[in-house]
């Protein structure tokens, strides 16, 4: 904002008589001047995590944390437990387990507890509209590094969103939910989950948690996040492991 001083002169007409010379008093008046005014504000300072389902939460040490100007802050490993091979063939639908938040702490403020999975992103790019979309892709099937869950897909349900500054504006274009796949021979689709491109303004601004459920009283009813296996898909013995890349993208 500039804030502008202006300083005024005045000029005086005195009387002038015939035979009289009188001395010429007027003054021309001075330039206007500009003073300048500045403030400014920084988001370089270190975000502190804290339950996105509750104003005041309870702190979350537990997640490796980014702080970019524009882009992902963190993202919930999802846990879909250990289960007995025999009744594998049976069984194609396993839910993520609620992330298990400060597993070691006993810090008091950050008490362990269970949290829905979610996935924090900010925007503090200094543009004129905040666009932008929010996509997740599988980029690795679930696999051992020798063998695969051919087919597998994770579905992202019962999405909302929490806002997690207070200066912020959530973004608009939620999806409620979206399916990711990868069957090793295809490119894995890209899924869109937030789609801000069309926002003005301040929309999208700051920093949001993207929750996928929420933790219900039996956490073994915890839905956010499913993973479908098909019915032909051979499964054997193992650990599997998958990652999931999630982006947040300019769509100016």
């Amino acid at each position: 904002m500039k804030l502008t001083h202006k300083l005024c002169g005045a000029a005086l007409l005195g009387a002038v008589g015939i035979g009289l010379a009188i001395p010429n008093t007027t003054k021309a008046a001075p330039d206007s001047k500009n003073g300048t005014g500045h403030i400014g504000f920084t988001s370089t300072g270190t975000y502190t995590h804290t339950d996105p389902g509750s104003s005041g939460g309870t702190q979350i040490t537990d997640l490796p944390i980014d702080n970019p100007e524009f882009g992902m802050v963190l993202v919930t490993p999802l846990e879909f437990d250990t289960h007995d091979l025999l009744t594998a063939q049976d069984k194609r639908e396993y839910n993520a387990l609620p992330h298990k938040a400060n597993p070691d702490s006993k810090t008091p403020g950050s008490e362990q507890f269970n949290v829905q999975n979610h996935v924090v992103f900010q925007d503090y790019r200094e543009v004129t509209d905040h666009k932008y979309k929010l996509q997740a892709q599988l980029s690795t099937e679930f696999s051992t590094g020798t063998k695969a869950i051919d087919g597998a897909e994770l579905l992202y349900q019962k999405t909302w969103l929490s806002l997690q500054d207070s200066n912020g504006t959530s973004p608009a274009g939620l999806a409620p939910s979206v399916t990711l796949s990868n069957d090793g021979l295809t490119p894995p689709n890209t899924a869109t989950l937030i789609d801000n491109s069309s926002a003005t303004g301040s929309t999208g601004y700051g920093v949001h948690a993207l929750n996928f459920g929420t933790v219900p009283a039996k956490i073994e009813d915890y839905d956010g996040v499913v993973m479908n296996i098909p019915a032909a898909t051979k499964i054997e013995k193992g650990d599997y492991n998958a990652t999931i890349v999630w982006t947040l993208t300019d769509a100016v």
